[in-house]
């Protein structure tokens, strides 16, 4: 990998000098934005699943997952990992009943 300067040399004339020389800044991905996308689209996954059926999750919790905007940021990372765990725990009924229909051809 060529040295940083011969790369800042390279787009000077794309960037100019106020973009190179300025300082680092951070980045920090729209994390909140995303978990509102995908609970948006993939919020209703809760309704009747294994979390609730368990009582992992209350049933205000999945009414509310429903529209995450309503949600706090903590609120949102708790549902986007419930959001997984659930997801998991349905590939995990699928798998099981793969198995189960293979054995019934064997058998």
């Amino acid at each position: 990998m060529p040295p940083k300067h011969l790369l800042k040399e390279s787009v000077r004339d794309l960037l100019g000098d106020e973009i190179l020389n300025r300082p680092k800044r951070g980045f920090e991905p729209p994390v909140h934005a995303w978990y509102n996308a995908l609970l948006n689209a993939h919020g209703e996954i809760f309704e009747n699943g294994h979390l609730e059926n368990h009582q992992i999750v209350r049933r205000d919790f999945v009414d509310k997952a429903r529209k995450p905007e309503s949600m706090s940021r903590r609120e949102r990372e708790v549902a986007w990992a419930a959001l997984n765990l659930e997801m998991w725990f349905r590939s995990l009924d699928r798998s099981s009943e793969a198995s189960l229909d293979e054995w019934h051809t064997i058998g």
